[in-house]
């Protein structure tokens, strides 16, 4: 969750012997009891160096109406190269005018913004509201805070279709698998082995069954979620191909 040398830095505080060469994991075999770090120390220090995102200009930017049709069109996130490139034969055969073509394009934009702005908005909100919330720091991280004690991966979720709020609150974990099922196990396995104790892999899922309100009224739904943020208790134990992941849930 951090650049080598924001480590490298602590240590020279802190005294602590090290070599340039040493991978993350031994750096932190090189740490010990004797040192006396205290969690809070780490958790100060981390909050000291993160950069917040630009709130109010997401904020400006949503409900401004411009982003209104955000949308993936069937685009495949992960294949965006190769699903643009369909959408481009599909103009030439005659299926969509150029015009359709360019409003896609355009929609895509939109949507892979609104994602940026979503996500964005939610991570700086829990870890500005939250004092002992250790956000990443100078390195792109696959976790994106620390809350209460474990590593989270968020994730901004459309409402799955059929379920509305009250029918997610009473069935999280029967969700959760859900929004999990068809996962790449194999990726799975893989960040597992690149992680201590799965933490990579935990997830904290954030649904908004009304989207508009993404585009009317964006701070209303972060004031919601830091109250539901209060009200969680202990995660929800997954468990993929054997393998256990820590996840939470909020549907506002």
């Amino acid at each position: 969750m951090c650049s080598k040398d924001l480590v490298h830095k602590f240590f020279n505080k802190k005294n602590i012997v090290y070599k340039r060469s040493d991978s993350f994991e031994k750096l932190a075999n090189r740490v010990s009891i004797k040192d006396n770090i205290l969690i809070t120390e780490i958790c100060n220090y981390f909050r000291e160096s993160w950069q917040p995102c630009s709130s109010d200009f997401h904020i400006k930017n949503l409900k401004s109406g411009l982003l209104r049709g955000h949308d993936w069109h069937g685009a495949i996130p992960s294949m965006l190269h190769l699903s643009m490139q369909d959408r481009v034969r599909d103009c030439i055969s005659g299926k969509i005018t150029l015009e359709n073509l360019l409003q896609i394009g355009t929609d895509i934009m939109k949507h892979e913004y609104f994602m940026v702005a979503a996500h964005d908005l939610c991570e700086t909100t829990i870890i500005t509201r939250f004092e002992d919330c250790i956000p990443p720091v100078g390195n792109k991280s696959i976790s994106d805070f620390i809350f209460r004690g474990t590593p989270y991966d968020l994730k901004n979720t459309n409402p799955i279709l059929g379920y509305g709020k009250k029918q997610i609150k009473n069935n999280k974990k029967g969700v959760i698998e859900s929004l999990m099922k068809g996962a790449d196990v194999s990726r799975i396995r893989e960040q597992a082995k690149k992680t201590i104790n799965n933490w990579g892999l935990n997830r904290f899922y954030f649904i908004v069954e009304d989207q508009e309100r993404w585009m009317s009224d964006p701070q209303s739904i972060l004031d919601e979620l830091i109250f539901e943020c209060n009200k969680l208790g202990d995660p929800l134990e997954i468990k993929i191909a054997g393998i256990s992941i820590q996840t939470q849930l909020i549907a506002i």
